[in-house]
């Protein structure tokens, strides 16, 4: 004997299959590409995985140097004169368009590519130091991408030192030379090209 849907299972019918097609988030955020720096695209994970570490250097190290002069360089060029704070809880999905925080990521990924190229060391003094902050910290390390709380911020700590000694910065006595930095971070946007999506 045939059945014939009500109006009620006939609308189920229809939202389960909605939820079949859409993809899941983490889907989305793996297919939307939302710029490419040469030849290298990034996509709305790869920002995510790296705004969740930014946020676990931040804990780690909040007078960071490097993050400030970073957050300010992207202030200057944006009519959104976001901090720190917003730009890292920023909700990354599939409708952030190139004019917003997502230019502060570009920037990010534009100087690790140029510190790839140059020799960076962390001496093994400092590694230990990082290793005690990590233990004692009581910083969330929430990170699907990496497994070791280490390698995850040692990057940022590269960025720190490059920086600090190129730039004689220091957040906690209140040396920051903002325009030599910020000259500096526009010959590095000018090295590599860049594409936003939308």
């Amino acid at each position: 004997m045939i059945r014939f849907l009500t109006s009620k299972s006939l609308h189920l019918s229809k939202l389960l299959l909605l939820l079949v097609l859409i993809p899941s988030t983490s889907s989305a955020l793996k297919d939307k590409v939302y710029f490419r720096v040469e030849s290298d695209y990034y996509s709305g994970w790869e920002v995510r995985k790296y705004q969740n570490r930014i946020k676990y250097f931040q804990c780690l190290y909040p007078e960071s140097a490097a993050l400030e002069v970073m957050t300010k360089y992207y202030a200057s060029h944006s009519k959104e004169k976001k901090s720190l704070k917003e730009l890292i809880d920023l909700k990354i999905d599939n409708r952030l368009k190139y004019y917003e925080p997502v230019g502060f990521y570009l920037t990010y990924f534009k100087l690790t590519k140029f510190l790839s190229g140059h020799s960076v060391v962390l001496s093994q003094k400092l590694l230990k130091s990082v290793k005690d902050q990590i233990r004692l910290s009581g910083c969330r390390f929430n990170d699907e991408y990496e497994k070791d709380s280490l390698e995850a911020v040692k990057p940022f700590y590269e960025m720190e030192i490059f920086l600090k000694s190129r730039f004689n910065l220091n957040l906690a006595e209140g040396k920051l030379n903002y325009k030599s930095a910020f000259n500096f971070l526009d010959s590095i946007d000018g090295q590599y090209r860049h594409e936003f999506f939308n």
